[in-house]
């Protein structure tokens, strides 16, 4: 069950202050989300965030819409991949997803004015302090057993065209969510009568409405949403459903 978070920003803004001599332009408040997760507790992943944002307060005229604790099977994915790039002595690594605007007027390598989606990655041993090891663009989790990158792929390019069917909206990322989740939704999709899958792959899907409100979209703002593939025969992907997860 999503676990929503309301951390007031105002006192890691000083803190960073004290630290970094610098503040940034943000607003006071941001949300973390996280999912449940059985490798850390609550003040465990609101720690880590707490770094995440000192970094960020640095980021002056950057609006934050959302951090996100990307959940235990991509931390540990991610934990291999820093294993492997840096030093094999971590033994516990955090990765979190954040979406934000770039500030009004070029700074940095950000275009002005326009929404990113990035991966942000820590790092500690023996459950020592939380060590900030890099930060970029997002990448979608491809790692799966049950899936190739291709089947993987494939999926993201079906919803990538469902996205482009919705005039105004804007894709930031698309992540494959792990096979666990992909297996246990099986039945789900083959409840809502829409065909009869032997296969299910769920995705996390964070964009951006069009600029103007129409319908049930309010204008310009930050969904994630949760979107359900089927398929048969190890055939052609088809969406199934979707909406907030």
């Amino acid at each position: 069950m999503r676990i929503k978070i309301i951390v007031t920003l105002f006192a890691i803004i000083i803190a960073a202050m004290c630290i970094c001599g610098i503040a940034g332009a943000q607003d006071p408040d941001y949300s973390l989300y996280t999912d449940s997760s059985e490798l850390y507790s609550i003040e465990d992943i609101q720690a880590a965030a707490d770094v995440i944002m000192a970094e960020f307060s640095t980021w002056e005229g950057c609006k934050l819409y959302r951090l996100q604790y990307a959940g235990d099977a991509r931390s540990l994915n991610e934990l291999e991949i820093v294993k492997a790039t840096y030093d094999e002595s971590y033994d516990e690594c955090m990765l979190f997803m954040s979406a934000f605007r770039s500030p009004e007027k070029e700074a940095m390598a950000w275009a002005p004015n326009e929404d990113y989606c990035w991966s942000w990655t820590l790092v500690r041993n023996n459950g020592g302090e939380w060590v900030l090891k890099n930060w970029g663009w997002a990448e979608p989790n491809v790692k799966s057993v049950q899936y190739s990158v291709y089947d993987v792929i494939g999926g993201a390019e079906n919803i990538q065209a469902d996205l482009n069917g919705m005039e105004g909206v804007k894709q930031l990322n698309i992540s494959y969510t792990d096979d666990n989740t992909s297996a246990a939704s099986l039945d789900y999709i083959n409840s809502l009568g829409r065909g009869e899958f032997d296969e299910c792959a769920v995705y996390e899907v964070w964009f951006m409405s069009p600029k103007e409100a129409y319908g049930a979209w309010e204008a310009d703002t930050l969904y994630v949403w949760t979107w359900y593939l089927g398929r048969s025969d190890k055939g052609y992907w088809e969406t199934v459903s979707y909406g907030v997860g």
